[in-house]
């Protein structure tokens, strides 16, 4: 390069038009390249957390599903084992038949077994033809642990010694007339039988979406892929740090479901609440994150674009403004003249002058810029709730901003009609309102998001009940906005409603069980209240059932518990305590009372006719009257005193009433 030539460079070099353009290039390069990098960021992580969210949700789902279907083996077996008596089970020709003629457990089961009060099965039937001394000898320790515990249990997998099926055991306690367990009641199954734990997977699943179900130890009890059941899930892929976490936890890992991104996978588990087994849900990163890999790569492309965009437009601004001082100063003079043209040049000029220029250029080009940005977000925020699959929403002081489409159609209206209202017409009534506004600010100040249930009302004026999720805009400054996700949960909601009642009564009767009369039992004492509690014993019940069947003794006590409940107060408490024992809780009442009733109940059922098959039975009923005192300050030493009561009741003639008195267990131990 000559002398001269270099001479001019630096001279343009060192002009302010020069160092103008190469600013403006490399603030608008860097701008472009540091806004893509911090919008992809944000996006990546949130893209995440709710990834996470929603895997986490999965796995519940399927984990509750997984519950139910094993609640529904135990619950049959529970079923079979009420109808069984210590007769029956020592009499093995009766057993096998009793067995082979369970038509809907052949259905569930590829095994059924009794076993008795030593644990030792008495009879077994094969619904597969198949039968070992590895099953039987399963069997067997199964039925002494279930003896043991006196509850419902679900075995660890054992594999068969023909053909290496890995099975689980069922099994549940037969009681017996006296409340004492007198045997085994259970089923074995194949892992791979499809009736045990088989997962509705969604047919848009890719193939290498896993779902696993893992003992507390590890152990894969369901894989899709059969080769894998039994094996360590420290071996499964993607599966080795997460698992290492959750046993160095131990008791403290807890139930709520968890998902977190380890080993190149998504990784999200839930506890079986019925087993304390694991349902783990494995997603490769290369998936779940597909979208997201896609998105930013359009995102690099168009920020490049931009970048690139910008630099020429900032190059060929500097040159041009280059403007004697009288045309800076008319130009400048009409800078926010909303009057005037908008393509009108900057004058170009050199020093301070260019550098006023530029400035007010720079003022007025990024006034417009941002006012496009600003439209172009709007659009695609638009575009967004237009077609997103879930009720999404912005709201600012108590008012819709912005509304999804699915939101809209979830109430009935559209999202034209609800944007500007405010957000007390989506809810069933000013006090529901009220409600979820004091839970919301409670859980923002705690934790600044919101996550809960409230009652949610159409257009039409039909009530639903929803599952409102909401974090702010800005972090603890919910006056500037918040985003909420609302989920119609209505039917969900009924199926919990649904399986409280079933825990809480007996499915012959429809009334409280053991468990829910213990709880109010209790409670009455804690509370010092005074009461009286009846507890009943059937006279001649077996007779029936011996004579006309089991059929007929169910008739029975649905009967019967109609009877007691026609009898008693609505706010008393009646409860199948097991068998043909009966339960009643009369808070605030006297024993004179309490005896009355229990007379009118004896009286009752002792007029009660079944006629069954040409056949009349009769009954009578032993009623035991216990009074709460200060003897009486414990459920265990009222509960005695019932068994007394009752048993003098049975020892006196049967079809009796007897209130406990304090010297009444010395006088039966005598």
């Amino acid at each position: 390069m000559s002398f001269i030539a270099e001479h001019r460079w630096r001279r343009f070099a060192g002009t302010l038009k020069f160092q103008i353009a190469a600013l403006g290039v490399s603030v608008a390069v860097g701008v472009a390249w540091l806004s893509a990098w911090v919008v992809m960021s944000v996006g990546e992580r949130q893209t995440i957390e709710l990834l996470l969210d929603a895997d986490a949700s999965a796995v519940q789902r399927t984990a509750m599903l997984v519950s139910s279907k094993i609640d529904v083996l135990r619950s049959t077996l529970t079923h079979a084992a009420d109808t069984l008596s210590v007769q029956q089970i020592e009499d093995p020709a009766a057993m096998q038949a009793f067995l082979a003629g369970l038509a809907p457990l052949q259905a569930l089961y590829d095994h059924l077994f009794v076993a008795g009060h030593d644990g030792v099965p008495r009879a077994m039937v094969g619904f597969r033809d198949r039968g070992n001394p590895i099953v039987e000898s399963a069997q067997q320790q199964h039925a002494q642990a279930v003896l043991r515990s006196r509850h419902a249990l679900v075995s660890a997998p054992v594999l068969q010694a023909d053909d290496g099926e890995p099975l689980v055991t069922f099994g549940v306690p037969v009681i017996g007339a006296d409340g004492k367990v007198v045997g085994v009641m259970g089923g074995t199954l194949a892992l791979r039988s499809v009736r045990l734990l088989s997962l509705d997977n969604d047919p848009d699943t890719a193939a290498d979406v896993r779902t696993l179900v893992l003992t507390h130890e590890g152990e894969i009890v369901l894989h899709p892929d059969d080769e894998r059941l039994l094996g360590r899930a420290a071996d499964e892929p993607g599966l080795r740090t997460e698992f290492a976490r959750w046993a160095s936890l131990g008791p403290a890992l807890g139930v709520a479901p968890s998902a977190v991104h380890a080993d190149g996978h998504l990784v999200s588990m839930a506890v079986v609440p019925s087993t304390g087994w694991k349902v783990v849900r494995l997603v490769p990163e290369t998936q779940a994150f597909a979208s997201l890999a896609q998105a930013q790569r359009h995102a690099w492309q168009f920020g490049a674009l931009l970048a690139l965009l910008s630099g020429v437009l900032a190059a060929w601004l500097a040159v041009r403004l280059t403007r004697p001082i009288d045309a800076l100063e008319q130009r400048a003079a009409r800078l926010f003249d909303n009057a005037a043209g908008t393509d009108q040049a900057w004058p170009r000029a050199g020093g301070e002058i260019g550098r006023l220029a530029d400035t007010l250029r720079r003022v007025a080009d990024e006034r417009r810029e941002s006012q496009r940005e600003m439209q172009y977000l709007h659009e695609r925020l638009v575009a967004i709730l237009e077609h997103a699959p879930m009720g999404l929403a912005f709201a600012r002081s108590s008012r819709f901003e912005l509304v999804s489409r699915h939101l809209a159609h979830m109430f009935g209206s559209r999202p034209e009609d609800l944007q500007g209202q405010s957000t007390r017409v989506m809810y069933a009534s000013d006090a529901d309102r009220s409600d979820l506004v004091a839970r919301a600010k409670s859980m923002f100040a705690s934790s600044g998001s919101f996550d809960g249930e409230a009652r949610l009302v159409h257009a039409d004026g039909g009530v639903f009940w929803g599952r409102l999720r909401a974090r702010a805009v800005h972090q603890g400054d919910v006056a500037a906005g918040t985003i909420w996700i609302v989920e119609d949960v209505t039917h969900a909601r009924e199926q919990r409603q649904q399986l409280s009642w079933a825990a809480d009564h007996d499915a012959l009767t429809g009334l409280a069980n053991r468990a829910s009369f213990d709880r109010r039992l209790t409670r009455a004492v804690d509370e010092d209240r005074p009461f009286c509690a009846l507890f009943m014993d059937l006279d001649r019940f077996k007779q029936v059932n011996d004579n006309a069947g089991h059929a007929a003794g169910d008739r029975v006590l649905r009967d019967v518990a109609e009877l007691i409940g026609a009898t008693l107060r609505q706010t008393d408490l009646v409860a199948r305590l097991g068998g043909d024992e009966f339960g009643a809780l009369l808070l605030d009442c006297p024993p004179e009372r309490a005896i009355a009733v229990a007379e009118a109940i004896r009286r009752a059922v002792e007029l009660y006719r079944l006629e069954w098959q040409q056949v009349v039975f009769s009954i009578g009923i032993s009623i035991g009257v216990v009074h709460r005192d200060d003897s009486l300050d414990t459920v265990a030493r009222l509960m005695h005193a019932a068994d007394t009561a009752c048993y003098a009741a049975k020892r006196g003639g049967r079809n009796r009433v007897v209130l406990y008195e304090a010297g009444q267990a010395a006088a039966q131990a005598a």
